[in-house]
């Protein structure tokens, strides 16, 4: 397909000069597919996880936000993704990555009587590859965050291309 091209352009060349030419567009030309030179379409997916609070401050607010989550992963369409961190005084991915639709239980147990949101942000980003798939965090939280760090958690997610929102 690059042959045509190459001869257009040096059909006013004569002789070894016209060769040379030949040559040396062939071999650019081969280069370039050897270095396979992709166009990313962006993607109509959505990859997303949901760090879920169960601290003690939660109290009956993380079953609702669990019942939630569950109903936004249930809408989510077949090409879409989502996952679940928990988090209390420490985080945990509770289910990876997976397709959307099957409904979360939050099975970890965590020390309630501390709150590391940021801890959740940073194992949630962590969590998310980069498939070119828009991702996101959404932090279900009543925002009482005990241990501190979660405006640089959410600056870090923000700096590696997640969106970080948030459910009351």
């Amino acid at each position: 397909l690059a042959l045509p091209p190459a001869w257009w352009f040096v059909r006013g060349i004569e002789g070894k000069r016209r060769l040379t030419v030949l040559r040396l567009s062939t071999l650019a030309f081969l280069a370039l597919a050897a270095a396979g030179p992709r166009i990313n379409a962006p993607s109509d997916s959505v990859s997303a996880m949901f760090v879920l609070d169960v601290s003690d401050s939660m109290g009956d607010g993380s079953g609702a936000g669990l019942a939630m989550i569950n109903r936004i992963t249930g809408a989510m369409g077949a090409e879409d993704s989502a996952g679940l961190v928990t988090t209390a005084s420490s985080a945990g991915v509770n289910t990876p990555l997976r397709p959307g639709g099957a409904p979360f239980r939050s099975e970890l147990q965590h020390d309630g009587s501390a709150t590391a949101l940021a801890d959740g942000i940073y194992a949630a980003a962590g969590a998310l590859s980069d498939d070119g798939s828009e991702r996101r965090i959404v932090l279900v939280s009543d925002g009482r965050d005990s241990e501190g760090g979660l405006e640089s958690a959410v600056a870090f997610a923000a700096g590696s291309g997640i969106a970080v929102d948030v459910l009351p």
